[in-house]
């Protein structure tokens, strides 16, 4: 891996390939480690970079953050890896960043791709939500969310077929710190609504849904496709919320294609 210092965060990142930049941002309580089918299977094209976020992964910090923040944070870390302009894509959590920061940095993307994430703000329940799952980390740790989240983010015939991509995400938000799990919720239960900005957003706008996610219904990935003036969408089958994992083949096909 390869690390850049971004104020009192070392910044980390894996990247393979040459060409033109695809970042990829890892979603929520997750880390670059995601994305490993798309560094190896994209990499023959473009270079695809997978980074850790300030706080998540091998990108240590304590410090708390907003979705925008750590959309400037971004940014900063694009520019340092001489990642400048890039197609952007992000998942869930990584797809709000990567919102805020089409919106708030245009001239930063050629292209924007969303991943299992909307534009909307979250709901009094989803607020409500966040602040228990914040509770629940500070008191119990990574571990219990862990266990709470896995059922959520991958669909039932992965858990009871795929043993060993279960044990993989087990791993990835067990190591995830309680406390930036906690930054992270209040971070998304704070974020703008950004439904009002897609029809503005002048890059190419690639949606990708999990055609089995049980956290995002299909309708709201729908209606982000719909209402970018250049926006389009795919499903990719038999996957839950990390299609990237889930089915990674459909995913990198969607990914080459766009990007292309």
């Amino acid at each position: 891996m390869k690390s850049i210092q971004l104020g009192n965060t070392q910044w980390y990142y894996e990247e393979k390939g040459t060409g033109k930049p695809l970042v990829l941002v890892h979603g929520f309580p997750m880390d670059h480690r995601i994305w490993k089918d798309q560094l190896e299977g994209l990499c023959g094209v473009y270079r695809v970079i997978a980074v850790d976020l300030k706080g998540f992964g091998k990108s240590r910090s304590s410090e708390a953050f907003t979705i925008d923040s750590m959309a400037d944070e971004l940014v900063a870390f694009m520019k340092a890896a001489n990642a400048y302009p890039c197609v952007l894509a992000g998942l869930s959590m990584g797809g709000y960043i990567a919102l805020s920061l089409a919106v708030r940095h245009p001239e930063a993307l050629t292209g924007l791709i969303i991943v299992s994430s909307k534009s909307e703000a979250d709901t009094p329940a989803g607020k409500e939500g966040r602040q228990k799952l914040a509770q629940l980390a500070q008191e119990k740790g990574s571990i219990a969310v862990a266990e709470q989240m896995l059922p959520r983010v991958l669909t039932e015939e992965t858990i009871k077929g795929n043993p060993e991509l279960v044990s993989k995400m087990r791993q990835i938000m067990e190591a995830c710190p309680a406390n930036t799990i906690a930054n992270a919720s209040f971070a998304m239960r704070e974020r703008a609504d950004r439904t009002a900005d897609l029809p503005g957003l002048k890059m190419p706008v690639l949606v990708v849904l999990g055609e089995r996610d049980s956290l995002l219904p299909g309708e709201g990935g729908r209606k982000l496709a719909e209402a970018c003036a250049h926006g389009r969408l795919v499903v990719v089958e038999g996957a839950g919320h990390v299609p990237c994992m889930e089915n990674p083949k459909a995913t990198n096909a969607a990914l080459a294609e766009f990007v292309r």
